[in-house]
């Protein structure tokens, strides 16, 4: 009997063990369930909802994507709305090439999506629309986006490929640890079906920032105050540059966002371009330039669209940052 419980023991423990050792599928989860026509037809206006944005690999309605509009075209819910592109036509990368941040090239490829047809969307693009269901949405006509989600809920992925509609695993928002890791998870999502939709947007991961001065190496920061609105009404912009990548963030009241940006080094001046949005509110990719730093002598200033309403006065140069060095060690690490 003992040999028995050692022995089930011993089997018990190894299945628990191989469970653990077994690497995890990070590809999105689809179901193989094929949508009736009446809900595809829901599905089909969002994807004339709203003017869309180019990210790395698809495009995207900035902001709050198509949101909840009984009265309008929108019955669903609020709805996060991507197009991935699947002919050389609406390509990101031959984009990116052809109009180089030139604001007016960009606003004519985005004038040509919104004057396609749904059928032509269809022809020339996959699509997934992330949906917090109607039933989770609470109203609130004071904020900007007039409806909410209630904890708890649920992200439904309708994924459209080939001109056919699936549905994916919902992602379940149910206390502040997985609401912290909602836009993580639709990334991640995103960058999945990016890459399997498109085979060769493993390469993508190559673009390169326009060669840049190693002076504009370094962390900048500046803090802005809204002024007599209250306690920590202001909000803190951290613009990171080194050689492999430029993260521009802005933390604070009414204020969250993480973008992956690019660079024209212009000599006093570097010009910061928009590349993708990383996190939170996408403003940045209307913004051409999203950020231009200048240098006089030991001394570097800041404009941007971001910097609006505060209670600090620009110079004529912009809005004074701070700046801390990188200094590159022996080993090839980058320290403070």
């Amino acid at each position: 009997m003992i040999k028995m419980i050692r022995l089930l023991t011993i089997l018990v423990f190894w299945g628990l063990s191989s469970c653990k050792e077994q690497p995890k599928n990070t590809e999105p989860a689809i179901r193989n369930e094929i949508l009736e026509v009446a809900d595809t037809i829901a599905l089909e206006q969002l994807l004339k909802c709203d003017k869309f944005d180019i990210r790395e690999g698809h495009y995207r309605i900035p902001d709050y994507g198509c949101v909840y509009a009984p009265e309008n075209e929108n019955k669903l819910g609020n709805a996060d709305v991507v197009l991935i592109p699947v002919t050389e036509l609406f390509d990101t990368d031959g984009i990116d090439k052809k109009c180089n941040g030139n604001i007016d090239c960009l606003n004519e490829i985005y004038a040509q999506i919104n004057a396609l047809t749904i059928d032509e969307i269809k022809n020339n693009f996959n699509a997934i629309i992330f949906i917090v269901n109607k039933k989770h949405l609470k109203k609130n006509s004071h904020l900007d986006q007039p409806y909410n989600p209630t904890m708890p809920y649920e992200i439904t992925p309708y994924i459209l490929k080939e001109r056919r509609w699936t549905i994916g695993i919902p992602y379940k928002v149910k206390d502040d640890e997985s609401l912290s890791s909602e836009n993580k998870w639709t990334d991640s999502y995103i960058d999945s079906l990016v890459q399997i939709f498109n085979k060769n947007s493993t390469q993508k991961s190559g673009k390169k920032n326009l060669s840049i001065s190693q002076k504009w190496t370094g962390s900048y920061t500046a803090y802005f105050n809204y002024g007599n609105t209250g306690e920590n009404t202001g909000w803190e912009l951290n613009i990171d540059i080194n050689a492999d990548s430029i993260i521009a963030s802005g933390d604070g009241y009414q204020m969250g966002f993480k973008d992956e940006l690019i660079a024209e080094d212009l000599g006093n001046k570097i010009v910061l371009y928009h590349k993708k949005n990383l996190y939170g509110y996408m403003l940045g990719a209307k913004m051409n330039p999203e950020f231009v730093i200048e240098k006089t002598g030991n001394e570097y200033f800041i404009i941007s669209d971001w910097i609006s309403d505060v209670e600090e006065e620009p110079t004529s140069l912009g809005y004074k940052l701070n700046k801390k060095d990188y200094i590159i060690s022996t080993d090839g690490y980058i320290k403070n």
